[in-house]
């Protein structure tokens, strides 16, 4: 009785202590959506900011901009002074020192030119991206109450970084002040800065802490779009029962207020973005929730994209649940809906009309002659695959005419159905390799004749009104085979032209006889069609 009511306070302590850290790292702008939909991105909520005068920095990533700084000091500046002073080409003393491997080669950073010099003033704020933005705008807000220091006491610099934290940098002055506010306090800079991953103010005479830091805000050139989304969960199979209970957050994107989906009495929302969700009969379960994102312009290099693994400023939502998390782009839902599987995720645009069902998730090429088939397949169970596609090849199901040997893939549908797995066959009926040889040799089948080397194929035509007759036969007889072993509930004959899905996630369905399997006309040269069995031409 007494250990049973340690692990009840142990759970409520635990329940409160996940809570407590849900609202505390659900941190994001608290600025109304509906506000800033069409007005320009502010980047620097998601930036590592630095301000000279607070002891503890909200974001303990921040001291990075100290060694950055120092690093640019004391071997960047140095390196380029001393390669600026001659040719690239001709050898200089070159001070490498222990830790310097990510400098350039001298010709590199020669060709560069020299760096600016230090700064004169003392650091005062910043702000440090974990990837290369594009920036038009900054803006420096100054304590209210307290004077702002004289314009030509202040410094401001941006740093291109095309190597990443670690590598070469360089830094820029930002001159361009073209405003200032009524009251002082807010200082506006114009400009087009590229490729920057920090920003840093500087001001002269700061001996000490309570000189002013002002915070910075940056933009870019993207404007705030919305888009109405809904995350279902709970529908696949073993995910039912659940808890679901977490929050969202954005990367590059603002989070409105969440609703549970209609008829969904077991979800809750908790604050803003965090929610509570246990398992309810009967009902979809998930959110719907409104988001603020930006769409960077597709920038490329020679005709390929400057970043082929995402954008640096592309919007990322991350769903933290107790039963499993996902983050994904929000720009993917412009082109269809995402579904996690292995979680139980479905995520698709607001009045879409698409809804989350069981979702067939196959891969392919397991055998039972695998050695290590077993620990595979359980493998694919843990992520979330549900079937396992095999390829039926005809001559090795139909050696002789209508006699069905199916003891070349018995083993396989045991094995798949040990697992709990279904069985996905793919019946090929068209190339030469798995046509058997009574087909071969059936003086009603006319195969094609490659016109171009004068010679037969082993191919039957598609054409041919014969090889249709026997095929339609094949495919009935695979049919009614697989259907009667219960293991199977997708059936996918090769390239076949006239089947159709029966809801969004379901099934491929037979939609009467199968007049064109697999098979193509043998061109008689390129780009000319070949003659159809019994033609002039394909006699000549």
């Amino acid at each position: 009785m007494r250990e049973n009511m340690q692990t009840k306070q142990i759970r409520t302590v635990a329940a409160a202590l996940w809570l407590g850290a849900m609202s505390g790292l659900c941190a994001q702008p608290r600025q109304d959506p509906g506000r800033l939909l069409g007005q320009p991105a502010e980047l620097s909520a998601w930036a590592y900011a630095y301000r000279a005068d607070m002891k503890i920095q909200e974001k303990p990533e921040a001291a990075f901009i100290l060694r950055r700084l120092d690093r640019l000091d004391r071997v960047y500046r140095p390196v380029s002074l001393l390669l600026a002073q001659g040719s690239g080409k001709k050898g200089l003393p070159w001070p490498r020192q222990e830790g310097d491997w990510q400098l350039l080669p001298k010709k590199a950073i020669w060709e560069r030119g020299e760096l600016l010099p230090a700064p004169d003033g003392a650091l005062r704020s910043a702000l440090l991206w974990e990837g290369r933005m594009h920036l038009n705008r900054l803006e420096l807000s100054w304590p209210k109450g307290e004077p702002a220091p004289p314009p030509q006491d202040v410094e401001v610099r941006v740093y291109p970084s095309p190597y990443g934290w670690f590598g070469w940098q360089s830094d820029q002055r930002v001159t361009a002040l073209s405003e200032i506010s009524e009251g002082g306090s807010t200082w506006i800079y114009g400009g087009d800065w590229d490729g920057v991953d920090m920003v840093a103010v500087f001001l002269k005479n700061a001996g000490n802490s309570f000189s002013p830091s002002p915070q910075i805000r940056a933009y870019g050139p993207e404007n705030w779009e919305r888009m109405d989304i809904e995350i279902e969960w709970g529908f696949q199979e073993g995910t039912q029962r659940s808890d679901y209970s977490g929050r969202l957050d954005g990367f590059f994107g603002l989070v409105g207020e969440i609703a549970p989906l209609a008829g969904d009495s077991g979800t809750a929302a908790e604050g803003r973005s965090a929610w509570t969700s246990h398992a309810r009969a009967g009902v979809r379960r998930g959110i719907s929730v409104s988001l603020l994102y930006i769409r960077p312009a597709d920038e490329r290099i020679k005709n390929l994209p400057k970043y082929p693994y995402g954008h640096p400023r592309d919007t990322r939502i991350t769903l933290w649940t107790r039963a499993g998390n996902m983050t994904f782009l929000v720009k993917s839902l412009e082109g269809g809906p995402i579904c996690a599987p292995e979680y139980g995720f479905f995520v698709a645009r607001a009045g879409a009309g698409l809804f989350s069902q069981p979702l067939e998730v196959t891969v392919c090429s397991v055998s039972h002659t695998d050695k290590n088939a077993d620990e595979r397949l359980e493998l694919f169970k843990q992520v979330g695959v549900t079937s396992i596609q095999t390829y039926i090849s005809w001559n090795k199901v139909e050696e002789e005419r209508g006699v069905m040997n199916w003891s070349e893939y018995d083993a396989d549908a045991a094995l798949f159905k040990k697992h709990g797995l279904k069985w996905v066959p793919f019946v090929i009926a068209g190339p030469w390799y798995v046509t058997p040889e009574f087909v071969r040799q059936d003086p009603e089948i006319v195969l094609l004749r490659c016109l171009e080397h004068a010679r037969e194929s082993a191919i039957p035509s598609t054409l041919e009104p014969a090889a249709s007759r026997v095929r339609t036969r094949v495919f009935k007889k695979v049919r009614r085979a697989l259907l009667a072993a219960g293991c199977t509930r997708v059936y996918q004959p090769g390239n076949h032209r006239r089947l159709r899905r029966s809801h969004l996630f379901g099934r491929w369905e037979l939609a009467g006889r199968i007049p064109l399997p697999w098979g193509i006309l043998v061109r008689r040269r390129a780009g000319r069609s070949g003659f159809p069995p019994g033609d002039e031409g394909a006699l000549s």
